[in-house]
């Protein structure tokens, strides 16, 4: 997004945040034109694009010692975004195979609460590992790797029908890597 301002400046880019599925309805309703949104989603009816590739990590407090299947988490708490949110129902689906269910789940709607949740001991959650990076906090947490079938993460640009000239030259920039 920041190379895309700096070749279009005249270009007014209103960035909204929120779940896969919360963007998703709001691409439905014709509130956004377009959206990023990271897999799994269905997206009947719209234009998709593959963006960039994340890998995701499974955190905990820095005491707990090594994390390698569901039944390790068995009894502890959930922090995530919202239901609706691609990351956590990843992570409730990985739980789900192993018969694990969390004690409970706390919501948030930012990485910052939930990584600061995380480093106080209070829980775990699934969060790119460029976020752990970006804020910094990857000294603050225990990172462990989750089975390579969901530590793959594919973000996708998502559009309905013929794309105004402004979201054409984003997904051509995006085209270009």
């Amino acid at each position: 997004l920041s190379r895309f301002h700096k070749l279009y400046p005249g270009v007014v880019v209103e960035l909204v945040s929120g779940t896969t599925d919360a963007l998703l309805k709001r691409l439905e309703a014709f509130d956004v034109e377009a959206a990023f949104v990271s897999q799994p989603f269905s997206a009947t009816g719209f234009e998709t694009m593959a963006v960039f590739e994340e890998e995701l990590v499974l955190i905990t407090g820095r005491s707990v010692a090594s994390v390698t299947r569901p039944g390790d988490l068995a009894g502890a708490t959930l922090i995530a975004f919202a239901q609706g949110c691609s990351y956590r129902r990843v992570l409730e689906q990985w739980l789900g195979k192993g018969g694990v269910l969390p004690s409970r789940s706390l919501e948030f709607s930012s990485y910052q609460a939930m990584i600061a949740c995380v480093a106080a001991g209070t829980g775990f959650a699934i969060v790119p590992l460029s976020v752990l990076k970006a804020l910094r906090a990857t000294a603050d947490v225990r990172q462990h790797a989750l089975p390579e079938r969901i530590r793959a993460n594919r973000t996708h640009l998502v559009w309905r029908g013929t794309p105004s000239v402004a979201l054409a030259r984003l997904i051509e920039m995006l085209g270009k890597g």
